[in-house]
């Protein structure tokens, strides 16, 4: 039995954490975020932008980065995904930030608003450097297919597979 916090409300999506001391990542149908390891789990915050089931882990070798699917509200910009800050140890800063400036995924915010912010997101991947040493990030949206990160271009754009 895994002690600590009661998680409230029901579990709609988890990941493992393997930076730092190894975690695990629990967010729920109320927004909650938890963290928590064989010890038990303790609220990190609460993510009010409605979650999608999108999350993700994201690492750029300096950066790592918990994103999570933003269903969005308010203005026109607000789907997309939302990035959590993952520190050397492994534990989750608590802060929801939208992608662009400091420790993030990307590199420009209003390229990211005017294209994947614009987009439920229902799925994210990052692909390991095995596979893609670049490690190219993927989201899957709800009703515009699946859109990849061009770092080289520093923008979200529908993928082609033509290799950015």
């Amino acid at each position: 039995p895994v002690s600590g916090t009661t998680i409230s409300g029901a579990i709609c999506g988890v990941i493992a954490i393997p930076i730092g001391s190894p975690s695990i990542a629990v967010i729920t149908s109320n927004g909650n975020l938890y963290q928590g390891d064989n010890g038990g789990f303790v609220p990190v915050g609460r993510f009010s932008s409605g979650f999608t089931g999108a999350i993700a882990i994201y690492t750029d070798g300096t950066n790592s980065l918990l994103l999570l699917g933003s269903a969005g509200g308010g203005s026109y910009y607000t789907y997309g995904y939302r990035e959590v800050v993952i520190d050397s140890t492994g534990n989750l800063s608590g802060s929801f930030s939208e992608p662009g400036g400091d420790n993030s995924s990307i590199s420009n915010t209003p390229r990211y608003r005017s294209s994947l912010g614009r987009r439920v997101v229902r799925s994210m991947f990052q692909a390991p450097v095995g596979i893609d040493p670049s490690q190219p990030l993927f989201a899957s949206t709800q009703s515009q297919g699946l859109w990849r990160y061009y770092r080289s271009k520093g923008e979200w754009n529908a993928d082609d597979n033509s290799g950015g």
